[in-house]
């Protein structure tokens, strides 16, 4: 008896350390990084720990979380070389493993680090002339070994001593018209600290994208990106980024547009389009402008919108438009159906000056069309009822990491805001009662009211609670009320704090929410406004209910023409 104890207690702890050993090995790999710095400079040692990737970036940035350095790495010692640091300014560093799709698949921890060598100052203006101030100030403490050197071409020019953190340009660094001359800090031989000098140079004019627009939506497909400015630069690069990749990149001379293939894009994805227009090498007087926007897939277009609801003034101008700016978009006045054969190309505002049917279609490059919209537009006005249904649900919790409840209390808090706003504005307003009634309470209420716009106003949830985004639903594409729909999802997505969020749409419920079925409700959009399990959403809806409800409220009245 007392052998067999033995036999269990030797088998059990073999099993013990047989599931710690497997719990070890199998423990996801993590990378890990630390800072060295020495005479030489600032460096980061990495421990790849294994950790199997297609590609190796490590960053660098502020306490303000701006990247101010990023490389691709594959050695185990990379030196820091920032381009312009500040002394006593603070910076964290990590690296990021990514796949063959550039997904992030892997993170180092984060290390910070003090900058605490001189620097120079970097306030003043890296363009130089003898009519301008001709010190340079110096940051940080500043010792006997410390001096100041010029080079022009690799070449030292001239010298100049440090005085109470600052020196005085030497004269000879003036003949270098139209240069760059480099000054350094020096601490005997080593290199502490650079700057650019641009002795009488002209400046480059401010540059700006003008196609695509920002934060708007397009077909993939081949793009002209256009901008202007740039005037004194002699070339100009566009970058294209997708999340903190670079995954395009040229450079052209003289024209002003790029032309980028589609084959780089894929579809529901968000892309950082980047224009800079420089002289030769000279970074610091380069001047740059930066926008982003969605890509779409290619065999679906978004119907026609308007602007207006279908009861305007005589004579009042309606707008006709699209998700998607790459379309074109065909309408006719007399009851006709729109086609590439029939119809006119929309270019500017409409008039009605009597009831007035115009039917649109869109259609894309590659000869996919959107359905035909019909807006019945008819010279009249009345009183706008809404019937505005917030949250029943006080099941759906928040975020526990942030002050978001659940979505029947922060709806109803929001719905508490929105409420007066429209009455102010001559709405004749409606509401649920979301704790003692149920939806099909609701639509009653909303029917017999003869509501104009039946409006629930929700915020989402997911499965695995990792989506984000905003949501405005409708039933189907055809229903009336996308245009609506549209107007609104576009309105919040505004103030929202992720403008790039593929996943903030117009959404077809196809029947599966009873307050947006056109058999329950003939002119309605049901608000999915954040997910409430996302903490960054979270945040950002109990924090700006107010200014949530004022982009509603405009919405509205642009809509309604109040």
């Amino acid at each position: 008896m007392r052998r067999k104890r033995k036999y269990i207690v030797a088998f059990s702890l073999f099993l013990l350390i047989s599931i710690l050993f497997f719990v070890l090995i199998s423990k996801p790999k993590e990378m890990k990084i630390k800072f060295i710095q020495n005479k030489t400079g600032y460096y980061t040692e990495i421990n790849y720990n294994r950790v199997k990737a297609n590609k190796y970036k490590l960053f660098v940035k502020n306490t303000s979380k701006i990247t101010v350095f990023e490389k691709e790495i594959t050695n185990e010692l990379v030196k820091l070389d920032l381009l312009y640091p500040n002394y006593g300014d603070i910076y964290v560093i990590t690296v990021l493993a990514y796949d063959e799709d550039n997904k992030a698949i892997g993170q180092s921890n984060e290390v910070d680090f003090l900058w605490d060598t001189p620097t120079f100052d970097r306030t003043g203006d890296y363009i130089i002339s003898k009519t301008k101030d001709r010190s340079l100030k110096i940051n940080g403490d500043i010792n006997t070994n410390y001096s100041i050197i010029y080079k022009y071409d690799k070449k030292q020019i001239a010298s100049s001593l440090i005085r109470n953190n600052q020196t005085i340009y030497p004269e000879k660094v003036f003949s270098y018209d139209k240069q760059k001359v480099t000054a350094y800090i020096m601490d005997g031989d080593s290199i502490v600290d650079k700057k650019n000098l641009y002795v009488n140079t002209e400046r480059i004019s401010p540059v700006k994208i003008i196609d695509p627009l920002a934060n708007k939506e397009y077909v993939v497909d081949n793009y002209y990106v256009k901008f202007t400015g740039g005037e004194n630069a002699n070339k100009y690069e566009l970058t294209i980024r997708e999340g903190d990749i670079d995954i395009y990149k040229t450079t052209i001379r003289g024209s002003k547009h790029f032309y980028v293939k589609s084959n780089i894009f894929k579809p529901n994805k968000a892309y950082i389009f980047i224009v800079k227009a420089q002289y030769n090498d000279y970074y610091e007087l380069e001047q740059k402008h930066e926008l982003g926007i969605i890509t779409r897939n290619t065999d679906y277009v978004w119907p026609v919108h308007t602007n207006r609801h279908f009861l305007v003034n005589h004579g009042e101008k309606i707008e006709l438009g699209n998700v998607l700016q790459n379309v074109k978009v065909i309408y006719t006045t007399d009851g006709s159906t729109p086609s590439e054969r029939n119809g006119r190309f929309y270019q500017e505002p409409i008039a009605i000056n009597n009831n007035m049917e115009i039917k649109a279609i869109a259609i894309n490059s590659y000869g996919v069309k959107s359905i035909i919209s019909t807006f019945n537009y008819k010279i009249a006005k009345k009183d706008i009822i809404i019937y505005l249904s917030p949250s029943s649900q006080p099941g759906n919790l928040g975020h526990r990491k942030t002050p978001y409840t659940n979505e029947r209390e922060i709806m109803n808090r929001l719905t508490d805001f929105l409420e007066p706003m429209l009455k102010e504005k001559g709405f004749i307003i409606y509401r649920n009662n979301p704790v003692k009634e149920d939806i099909m309470k609701f639509i009653h209420e909303s029917r017999r009211a003869k509501a104009d716009l039946h409006m629930p106003i929700h915020s989402n949830g997911s499965r695995n609670h990792d989506v984000s985004g905003i949501k405005v639903y409708i039933d189907s594409e055809t229903m009336p009320s996308y245009s609506l729909a549209n107007l609104v999802q576009q309105d919040l997505v505004s103030i929202y704090y992720n403008k790039l969020n593929p996943n903030s749409r117009v959404t077809y419920s196809k029947g599966s929410l009873g307050e947006a079925r056109p058999a329950n409700i003939p002119f309605g959009i049901f608000l999915e406004i954040g997910y409430h399990d996302d903490y960054y959403d979270a945040m950002w809806l109990v924090n700006n209910l107010e200014e949530i409800a004022k982009s509603l409220t405009g919405s509205l009245v642009k809509y309604f023409g109040y």
